[in-house]
């Protein structure tokens, strides 16, 4: 889930949402809304019922939300929600098999961005110079 101990245990948190590793596992690099108003305003009504609602309800529906509605979110609003739920009530994700395998994949990326980045690629690189166990 969110905060896999195999990827490191690290909570989501709404900056990972937004961040450019969120917007690469989401599939929201440089993409235009297809579906226009109805789409926008779909996303907008369900992250303002969710903010009103219970926790009790929003885990009656969330099956259904991530069944009907979740395809039909553009990424940006799906982030929008993952995020949401990760922060305010990440239960909820147990009963979404869509949005708990990207949020999964969020968290696997975001553990392995912390080690596969150019710093980090670097000191590796180096290190193996040092070694001889590299071409130069």
């Amino acid at each position: 889930m969110a905060s896999d101990v195999l990827f490191g245990g690290t909570p989501l948190l709404p900056a990972h949402f937004d961040s450019d590793v969120a917007k690469a596992v989401f599939n929201d690099k440089g993409r235009a809304p297809i579906g226009g108003g109805f789409q926008v305003a779909v996303e907008n009504r369900l992250l303002d019922w969710l903010s009103l609602a219970s926790p009790k309800l929003i885990m009656r529906w969330s099956h259904q939300i991530d069944v009907l509605i979740v395809p039909i979110l553009s990424p940006s609003g799906f982030r929008a929600l993952c995020s949401y739920l990760c922060e305010h009530l990440p239960q909820a994700i147990e009963n979404m098999p869509n949005t708990r395998e990207s949020v999964t994949s969020l968290a696997r990326a975001v553990h392995l961005s912390k080690f596969i980045n150019p710093a980090a690629l670097d000191r590796l690189s180096d290190a193996l110079k040092q070694e001889g166990l590299a071409k130069n």
